[in-house]
């Protein structure tokens, strides 16, 4: 595919490079070098969103991505990957996220990018639409409730808490420490671990109640996307509702 643009772009040159020359007029002249400027652009353009999209079918699902959540500073994250047909995710520890902090305020996004497929870093009020999650069974928060546990100082003990009385429980310490005993199981152990898996459990009900998160987001201001995706970003400047057809939804 590349090989042929390039092709039709060298005959496209040789085309309309004759014609330059062999112009009777300097307007003449200026109308096909501009001409030629956007066939060549257009026809490189084409050929650079091909091979974006067809690398993000490839590798977008199964590649290591990092999803951080920015709420005035990198306050939470999860790494996913889906590996021999299984999603395996991981979350980000309290030293890692403040190193995130400090490459993002530095702007150094190859340096949090690393060896990850694509970082996305999404902003807290991405979720203000009001939707429930459900952290564990019995305990249902909404977004706002969510993200409010995400900032708290003691996110572990909150969620402790919750689970000791939607069980009914007696909140007593040898319970606490049971209750956490079972969470390490889960390899939750932190608040940094709690508030990755309140993360991604809202972005989670995010992506099942819009399958344009993404898009709508980076319309939005509300996500980055690094590397860029020429696809998404090509993406954002198309009627929601075309987008919706293609991909066999329905529009708003």
């Amino acid at each position: 595919m590349e090989f042929v643009a390039i092709l039709v772009s060298l005959v496209l040159v040789l085309i309309i490079g004759y014609f330059v020359i062999h112009a009777a007029t300097k307007i003449a002249k200026i109308a096909l070098i501009l001409l030629l400027i956007f066939l060549i652009s257009s026809t490189f353009f084409g050929v650079n969103l091909l091979t974006d999209i067809s690398e993000l079918k490839d590798q977008f699902p199964k590649a290591r991505k990092l999803i951080l959540l920015n709420d005035n500073g990198i306050r939470a994250g999860f790494e996913t990957a889906i590996i021999d047909s299984e999603t395996v995710v991981s979350f980000v520890s309290e030293p890692s996220l403040n190193e995130l902090q400090q490459q993002f305020t530095e702007g150094n996004l190859d340096a949090m990018k690393g060896s990850y497929f694509k970082v996305i870093i999404i902003e807290a009020s991405a979720f203000d639409n009001g939707n429930a999650i459900t952290l564990f069974d019995g305990i249902s928060l909404t977004a706002s409730q969510a993200v409010a546990d995400i900032r708290a100082d003691n996110t572990l003990d909150r969620a402790i808490t919750k689970l000791i009385t939607a069980k009914e429980l007696p909140n007593t310490p040898e319970v606490r420490t049971y209750v956490a005993d079972n969470l390490k199981q889960s390899n939750i152990s932190t608040s940094s671990d709690m508030r990755a898996v309140l993360f991604a459990q809202l972005f989670s009900s995010e992506i099942q109640d819009d399958p344009l998160f993404f898009i709508n987001k980076l319309r939005e201001d509300k996500l980055l996307m690094y590397p860029e995706s020429i696809t998404f970003k090509f993406a954002q400047y198309i009627p929601q509702s075309i987008i919706q057809r293609v991909l066999g939804g329905e529009a708003s």
